[in-house]
């Protein structure tokens, strides 16, 4: 399990999920303030990075990263096939954190995993097989970066 920081109780101590209208301004700038970052009126981190964690043909998994001012990594994501896709944007109304830019990157690659092998497993027809295989791929590529592969020992030259 990828060590994270849960949120829940911030986004209640700024009135909780479920407020509209002036009431959501004012939590969102409870939350742009709590977390030292800067966003949009919609508490989307302005400043973040994008990551491309495995591609093959139409197929796409990519990570929005942005840490705040506390230290903490917010993500976002945008997975895609030649059918659909699905993604957002790192957000101060985000419950989850995580500690460090490594673990987000493989929470994110998870996240990815999971979307990419219920379209491996897809029996909807409208999943064609190409799109299937290359879902397939998707999972080992995504498999790398969830599991990096242990540096192997480099042997030194004394000349």
């Amino acid at each position: 399990m990828i060590p994270s920081f849960d949120l829940s109780a911030i986004i209640q101590q700024a009135g909780g999920r479920f407020v509209s209208g002036d009431e959501l301004d004012q939590a969102t700038a409870f939350l742009v303030d709590w977390h030292q970052a800067r966003a949009n009126p919609f508490g989307v981190l302005l400043d973040r990075e994008r990551i491309v964690l495995a591609t093959v043909g139409g197929s796409k998994a990519a990570a929005s990263l942005s840490v705040n001012g506390r230290g903490l990594w917010l993500t976002g994501y945008d997975f895609q096939n030649s059918i659909g896709g699905s993604g957002c944007e790192p957000s101060v109304w985000h419950g989850i954190a995580y500690h460090s830019r490594d673990d987000a990157l493989r929470a994110k690659a998870e996240h990815a995993y999971r979307w990419f092998s219920l379209k491996a497993t897809s029996t909807s027809c409208s999943i064609s097989q190409a799109c299937k295989r290359e879902a397939e791929k998707m999972l080992e590529l995504l498999d790398r970066v969830i599991n990096p592969p242990t540096p192997q020992p480099t042997q030194l030259s004394l000349f």
